[in-house]
């Protein structure tokens, strides 16, 4: 994904389905990102979208069609 990296997009999330785990990545360096986090379950909020009170709720199967 070095290309998000190079045009600077300040965070962008994977949806891993195989894995079932959505990763996030935050604040670009160069090709590379400074924070990479996996999630599997839970709530997560985007760090550096300004919606007041968006989340996305991770379930541990995740279930697209």
């Amino acid at each position: 994904m070095a290309v998000y990296g190079r045009a600077k997009i300040r965070e962008y999330w994977v949806i891993d389905l195989q894995g079932s785990r959505l990763a996030v990545h935050q604040r670009p360096t160069g090709e590379d990102y400074q924070f990479i986090r996996s999630f599997t379950e839970g709530l997560i909020q985007p760090l550096l979208l300004d919606i007041n009170g968006l989340c996305i709720e991770a379930e541990k199967k995740w279930s697209f069609r």
